[in-house]
């Protein structure tokens, strides 16, 4: 069992923005899942589960209260849709919310209270569940508070793992006491036959995915794999920009969430995507 758990921290360790969350700041991770299925069918791990859109829909996670509701005329409310087919491999971008009868031009809006003063980042995943046989997709035009930040972020279609969602990342400003409104709309003014938008995830706080290590093997959490001989080869995803990776092995989640090159766990900084870890008991 001791093994077991080892080899899931080492995968929290690479890719996890739990463990690479930015110091000081409130960290919140948002999966918006399928109405009326339980987490266990469709919730991603490490992420708060969420799956009833009222409109407005709102939730508190971490002394953070988001609200969602539809933005502006179009479209009949808040919904949920899912890839049923995706949830097998890809839990968090494979279902979200999105506007009921929005295709002709919808927009979300996303209210965040209770943020310290000071600079955050939001992390927004957009990936379309519809058939891309039938459909085409508007980009979606990011605005924080009023003013365009994102124009025409063009969501991924149907993948199948996390990692190839397409994501946005916003930094922005807070006030104390002041809430900050997100609105995510689709381009009006584009062909595609869908105008919608839908949300698959969201992080708060967390560092951008793109500049992460991803696809790791073994998966996040996954606490079977095989290494009765003693070793196991790890191995992950470089970002496109990466040049070395700092690899840290421990059992130890504390000591990790502490990392530094002297700890005994540090492995070195290594230019491969993969290493051999001996000596598993």
């Amino acid at each position: 069992m001791m093994m077991k758990r080892t080899l899931a921290l080492f995968c929290a360790v690479l890719i996890s923005s739990q463990l690479w969350a930015i110091p000081g700041k409130p960290v919140v991770k948002i999966d918006f899942s399928q109405t009326g299925r339980k987490v266990g069918e469709v919730g991603e791990y490490g992420y708060q589960f969420w799956n009833s859109f009222d409109t407005p829909a709102s939730n508190t996670f971490n002394g953070l209260t988001f609200t969602l509701e539809k933005d502006g005329s179009n479209g009949d409310g808040l919904k949920s849709a899912w890839y049923k087919v995706g949830v097998a491999t890809a839990k968090l971008v494979s279902d979200g919310v999105t506007i009921d009868n929005g295709n002709d031009g919808a927009s979300i809006k996303l209210t965040v209270s209770g943020l310290p003063k000071g600079e955050h980042s939001l992390l927004v995943f957009l990936n379309n569940i519809d058939s891309p046989k039938s459909n085409t997709f508007a980009p979606i035009d990011i605005y924080v508070d009023g003013k365009l930040v994102e124009d025409n972020v063009q969501p991924s279609v149907r993948v199948l793992d996390n990692a190839d969602s397409q994501t946005a990342y916003i930094n922005f400003n807070a006030e104390a006491g002041e809430p900050v409104e997100f609105v995510f709309k689709a381009d009006e003014s584009s062909d595609a036959s869908n105008k919608n938008v839908i949300i698959a995830g969201i992080e708060m706080n967390t560092p951008n995915v793109k500049e992460q290590a991803t696809k790791p093997y073994p998966a996040d959490a996954d606490e079977h794999v095989d290494a009765d001989n003693g070793s196991v080869e790890l191995s992950w995803t470089a970002a496109d920009n990466a040049v070395t990776h700092k690899v840290y092995f421990s059992e130890n989640k504390e000591m990790l969430e502490n990392y530094n090159r002297s700890l005994k766990g540090f492995r070195g900084d290594l230019k491969d995507t993969s290493i051999k870890i001996d000596g598993i008991e």
